[in-house]
């Protein structure tokens, strides 16, 4: 896999790669990450992808999908904890 391009973001490290003649939009926050992948025959260069992401708001949408993916954890970890426990409590 070839990183082609790091796309400059405040929150997110968003990065193009290529590889088996497919275009990958990454997009990192910390603990979460998100892939979207394009066929060949959907993308035809970098340019083109540079420009889908910006008109699309692509940043924005992913930002929100992160934001959901934390809330799902702290649901899954919430879940697992003894009735009346909280998180200060597994600290201390």
């Amino acid at each position: 896999m070839r990183l082609l391009k790091t796309i400059d973001h405040p929150r997110l490290r968003i990065s193009i790669f290529f590889h088996n003649r497919r275009f990958s939009v990454k997009a990192e926050d910390l603990l979460y990450q998100e892939t979207i992948t394009f066929r060949e025959d959907e993308i035809e260069n970098l340019e083109q992808l540079e420009h889908l992401i910006e008109t699309t708001d692509y940043p924005g949408q992913a930002l929100k999908r992160i934001s959901e993916m934390h809330q799902d954890r702290l649901r899954m970890l919430a879940a697992q904890r003894p009735a009346g426990k909280n998180q200060e409590e597994d600290i201390l």
